[in-house]
């Protein structure tokens, strides 16, 4: 059964009245915990009473591994709250990809043989393209497409594919010369090596020129900026010389805007007759509560009219917490790096000496530092802060903080479990987006191994003839 607008609204309507109490917490800044008394100031009270009462060392056990016997049940209900909301738990609006593909069997496809490749890519990018490929040939059958326009095709892993494997003509859009650049070379390469890759796709790359499969005829690359004016159907005949009226668009990690500005271009050309869409990078998305643009329908959150009207602002700090990855932290069990803490200390040194705030973004540092001193000298020289300090003073504010390590990990652990749901709220609001304007064939999929591919959700609609 495919979701209906009402279904999707009463998700909305959940994640919003279950995250909005813990707004706080996805807005804090870890840079900050210390000098904002963070864990004190954004936890609910109840929640933060247990956690001080049970221990700090025995809720990251039960974080990580469930631990039977802690009496917690604010911490349970926290815990179990997020994980309810993560979009493959709402399965009445987000297929499992066995679903689809049993959905798309029904609508038609048919058997699609799929081709695991192991040269050229890497194990994320092997199993990303190995499953949408496969997904797209199977629906641009189903719609009777022509051609597929991959945008933001990046390096052209995906498109390659589906030109050799699937025999599909592909026209792909990066704004990215480099990349285009890049996309044809590798094309070259899988040319070259593609007839004994398909027997056995984990070989390298044979010299035999009598093997060469030619698909330049298949696979085109172009570096443009898409827009919702793109012409994509003008672009389609020059690229292939000739007209196509019945396209497919999709996208494998459309970044910020890009993502959104894919839905109106399918909703507003009624040429693309399907939607394949993997969104990434949710902080680069323009928001309507940031943005001093005059024509605010060209923001890229909220899409929906319903959540327009709701006037819901998540906020770019927020948007960044959805990247975060908390299947891949849970399986590795891992904590922050170190320099979490560190960098946390180093702004209550930075308050102390009055440095200017926006003088202050001290990034990834590169250099592994073996001790807070050592951090703190070279951030203090990165960021050009003249601040006079004795050895002494920089230990000394080391350990009174470094008391609250386990409790800034603690902290870090359950911000990081609101990820999934602000990715929820994101996805469902562009499909709730389909939904009013009249594509009833669209839903939500659970396309990728969250613990090796973190953006694994898809947005797959169809325009019904």
């Amino acid at each position: 059964m495919l979701p209906t607008q009402n279904l999707i609204k009463t998700h909305i309507e959940t994640i919003i009245s279950w995250i909005e109490p813990l707004l706080p917490v996805a807005n804090s800044h870890m840079v900050e915990y210390f000098s904002k008394s963070v864990f004190k100031n954004s936890l609910p009270e109840d929640l933060y009473n247990e956690i001080t009462n049970i221990g700090f060392d025995n809720t990251l056990e039960f974080i990580f591994n469930s631990k039977k016997d802690l009496d917690a049940p604010n911490l349970s209900s926290y815990i179990g709250g997020a994980k309810n909301l993560h979009l493959c738990n709402l399965k009445e609006v987000c297929f499992s990809k066995t679903n689809l593909n049993k959905k798309l069997i029904e609508w038609g496809s048919g058997d699609i043989s799929s081709l695991k490749l192991e040269v050229f890519v890497t194990p994320k990018k092997s199993h990303e393209i190995e499953i949408l490929s496969k997904i797209t040939t199977a629906i641009s059958l189903i719609k009777k497409t022509t051609h597929i326009i991959d945008v933001g095709g990046g390096k052209g892993y995906l498109g390659s594919l589906l030109a050799l494997h699937h025999k599909i003509p592909v026209l792909s859009i990066d704004a990215s010369l480099t990349n285009a650049h890049g996309a044809i070379k590798r094309l070259r390469l899988l040319e070259r090596a593609w007839n004994s890759l398909k027997q056995n796709p984990k070989q390298s790359v044979p010299i035999n020129k009598n093997q060469i499969a030619n698909c330049t005829g298949l696979y085109k690359q172009i570096t443009e900026f898409v827009t919702e004016d793109t012409n994509f159907d003008q672009l389609i005949e020059n690229a292939f010389l000739e007209k196509s009226c019945n396209f497919g668009l999709i996208g494998l990690h459309t970044c910020g805007d890009l993502g959104s500005t894919c839905l109106k271009i399918f909703n507003k050309n009624y040429h693309i007759k399907f939607l394949c869409n993997v969104a990434c990078c949710y902080h680069l998305l323009s928001e309507e509560c940031e943005d001093s643009r005059s024509d605010l329908n060209n923001v890229g959150f909220p899409l929906s009219a319903f959540l327009k009207n709701k006037g819901f602002k998540l906020g770019r700090t927020v948007r960044m917490l959805a990247a975060q990855s908390i299947d891949r932290i849970l399986h590795k069990k891992e904590l922050p790096n170190k320099t979490v803490l560190y960098r946390a200390i180093l702004e209550v040194l930075l308050d102390k000496y009055d440095v200017d705030y926006n003088s202050r973004k001290v990034g990834k540092i590169k250099k592994e530092c073996n001790s807070f001193l050592e951090y703190a000298s070279f951030s203090l020289s990165s960021i050009n802060a003249k601040i006079q300090f004795s050895v002494n003073e920089i230990e000394d504010l080391f350990n009174t903080y470094k008391v609250y390590e386990q409790q800034l990990y603690v902290f870090y652990m359950l911000r990081c479990m609101l990820a999934p749901v602000v990715e929820s709220l994101i996805l469902l609001d562009r499909l709730l987006f389909l939904h009013e304007n009249g594509h009833q064939t669209a839903f939500l999929v659970h396309l990728f191994d969250a613990i090796v591919s973190p953006r694994c959700y898809g947005i797959i609609a169809f325009k019904d003839v």
